[in-house]
């Protein structure tokens, strides 16, 4: 993943990142994208939201909008389940043994197109345990724009758990030319 954002992101392209945990991904779109780029990096859980919004602040990151929505494809309140004590394995879909439970709010990724400049290349990179589809789904206008790259988890398991399929998503990101 990495080496596919420094191919494809430069100064002044936007990076989505969506599940942006601690911010790993968030802090290399940062410094590729420059002062002039732009990200956007959502992430539900306040655990490691305080982790990302921490690593903001420590590296005084003006072009970073932190996000505390879940996204998908309708707009509704969901249980954001956190099983263990890792924060990158929180998820929208229905886990009977989590440890932890937070009710978050669902959002478009369209909602925020106008928080994404007109011109440079977007890459969207989602990493939601299993909710990627959704997501996707709830994107056209973003999908829609010239000079958009996806990088999406693909785990035909936990989408089979969400009423989905890879087939369906694959289908679906090839019928928008991707």
């Amino acid at each position: 993943v990495q080496a596919l954002m420094q191919a494809v992101l430069r100064p002044g392209d936007t990076f989505l990142d969506v599940g942006a945990n601690i911010g790993m991904l968030m802090l290399l779109g940062a410094r590729l994208v420059g002062k002039e780029g732009c990200v956007l990096a959502f992430e539900p859980n306040p655990e490691a939201r305080a982790h990302l919004q921490m690593h903001v602040l420590m590296n005084r990151l003006k072009n970073v909008q932190v996000l505390d929505v879940a996204l998908s494809y309708q707009r509704q309140e969901l249980a954001l389940s956190v099983s263990g004590d890792r924060s990158g394995v929180g998820t929208l879909r229905e886990v009977n043994d989590a440890d932890a439970r937070f009710a978050v709010h669902t959002a478009l990724l369209d909602d925020y197109v106008d928080r994404v400049p007109p011109d440079g290349r977007v890459l969207l990179k989602t990493d939601v345990e299993g909710y990627d589809f959704h997501v996707l789904k709830g994107a056209s206008k973003v999908l829609a724009r010239r000079e958009v790259a996806v990088i999406s988890e693909v785990n035909p398991q936990w989408l089979k758990e969400v009423g989905c399929s890879a087939e369906e998503m694959f289908s679906y990101m090839a019928d928008l030319g991707y």
